[in-house]
Formats: C-alpha cells, sequence, structure tokens
C-alpha cells in the first residue's frame, strides 16, 4: 500500500471505515438491550425468591409454656395443653 497516492487510500478506506462503524454501533446498541433485558431477568428472579422465600418462612406464632423445672412427664403434658408435639 505504500505505492498508492494518499487521496486514494482515503477513498477506499472511508467506505470500510464507515461500515465498520455501523457495525459497531448496532453492535453497542445490541449489547445495550442484552444488558437491559438480563437486568429485568435477574430482577424478577431476585423478586420471585423473595416472594418464595416469604411463602415457605410463613409460620404462626405459638404460645411456649414454661417448663422450666418440670420433669419429662410435666413438661409434655404441658406442651400436649398448648398445642405442641413434643
Amino acid at each position: 500500500m505504500t505505492g498508492l497516492a494518499p487521496s486514494r487510500l482515503d477513498a477506499r478506506q472511508t467506505p470500510q471505515a464507515a461500515s465498520l462503524r455501523d457495525v459497531y454501533n448496532q453492535q453497542q446498541c445490541g449489547n445495550f438491550f442484552a444488558c437491559a433485558f438480563a437486568l429485568v431477568l435477574m430482577t424478577v428472579a431476585l423478586d420471585l425468591a423473595l416472594t418464595a422465600m416469604r411463602l415457605a418462612i410463613h409460620g404462626r406464632e405459638v404460645a411456649i409454656p414454661k417448663v422450666v423445672g418440670m420433669g419429662p412427664a410435666g413438661s409434655r403434658g404441658a406442651g400436649a395443653a398448648s398445642g405442641l408435639q413434643v
């Protein structure tokens, strides 16, 4: 390419540079939408995970009787009276 005149070299590279620029812009746009889509998917997955945790951990409160100082039979009776299974 050293034998070519500068004007011919510029004329030959201009269409190629424009097409590379177009390809680069299309890739950037594609990368943006891919990243945005991935962000939306991660947000939905996190929301679903938190909802599943809330449903899985959901329970009811139970009153625990005081069994300190009781024997095994007394503590089982106190637990059974308040609905606990020992």
